[in-house]
């Protein structure tokens, strides 16, 4: 090293180049984080909805399971071939 590069001005403006080096770096990794951020955002949405679809088909399936339930216990009640008179009607 020469002596010019040890002296202040050199040292100084070589530190503030490698700063903007660094600062650089850390603006790409705050707008990755940002991106990765709204990312998640939307895939929280999109679970929110899903789970309140899966939710509302359960529902759903339970009704359908009390009303096959009450339509086979009728069927054992009233007999196979009264019920299917009953829903001839003709």
């Amino acid at each position: 090293m020469t002596p010019q590069d040890l002296a202040p001005v050199s040292l100084m403006i070589e530190m503030r180049e490698r700063l903007v080096r660094i600062e650089t770096k850390m603006d790409g990794a705050a707008e990755k984080a940002e991106a990765q951020q709204a990312t998640l955002s939307e895939h929280d949405k999109r679970l929110t909805s899903l789970e309140t679809d899966a939710s509302q088909l359960r529902s759903t399936l339970g009704t359908l399971r009390w009303i096959g339930g009450a339509g086979v216990t009728a069927a054992g009640l009233l007999g196979i071939d009264k019920l299917s008179q009953l829903l001839r009607l003709g």
